[in-house]
């Protein structure tokens, strides 16, 4: 489960100890999971925020699913021209993936790998690249992204306590029903630059 005593520091700006969102504004790049959820995810989501895991972590609204493509950073009133004629490109292309659900991590936060450069997605690379224009990079608001495609299930609000309830929640992971068992599909939205207050909702400029 990895060491979660000091993950729960790292996302107290974003969440209070009780489990509780707090304000944290920004914009970024993302492409929301389309509604209905796949039948996996929904059953993987159920079993986990009715277990023992709701102790410790905050499970986010389903509404809120997405995969980040890029982060924003510094984005100023100065940039919001910008921004809005780079979201007009956008609708003008197809953007919409279909991601792979791979890998469950339950450690400093919950997520799902998610696989997105593969036969699904031939024009993936093309995508990514007409994503991150030439206009925000040279912004300098294109934040440097390298983490794995992932989608968010939930933050930490509470240490664990000891490694005994460390090895109880990681048996809730490996237990998990076959109803809920990776990999799956996951069909993704067309990527929009999103506006956030905290981590609950991500809407479209």
């Amino acid at each position: 489960m990895g060491n979660t005593n000091t993950g729960v520091q790292l996302y107290r700006k974003k969440i209070d100890s009780t489990g509780n969102y707090l304000p944290f504004p920004g914009y970024t790049i993302v492409a929301h999971a389309t509604h209905p959820l796949p039948k996996p995810l929904v059953e993987l989501v159920s079993y986990l925020s009715s277990s023992e895991l709701r102790k410790y972590y905050s499970f986010l609204p389903t509404t809120s699913y997405h995969v980040t493509i890029n982060p924003l950073e510094g984005v100023h009133d100065e940039h919001k021209e910008l921004l809005e004629q780079e979201q007009g490109r956008l609708k003008q292309q197809d953007t919409s993936l279909v991601g792979t659900a791979q890998n469950l991590l339950c450690s400093t936060i919950i997520l799902i790998e998610v696989q997105l450069n593969d036969s699904n997605n031939p024009n993936f690379e093309q995508i990514i690249q007409y994503v991150r224009s030439t206009n925000l990079q040279q912004a300098n608001i294109l934040r440097n992204y390298t983490q794995s495609w992932h989608l968010t299930l939930a933050y930490p609000y509470k240490d664990i306590e000891n490694n005994e309830i460390k090895e109880r929640l990681y048996k809730i992971i490996e237990n998990m029903p076959e109803s809920a068992k990776l990999p799956f599909m996951i069909p993704l939205e067309h990527i929009r630059i999103c506006r956030y207050n905290d981590m609950t909702r991500f809407t479209s400029i």
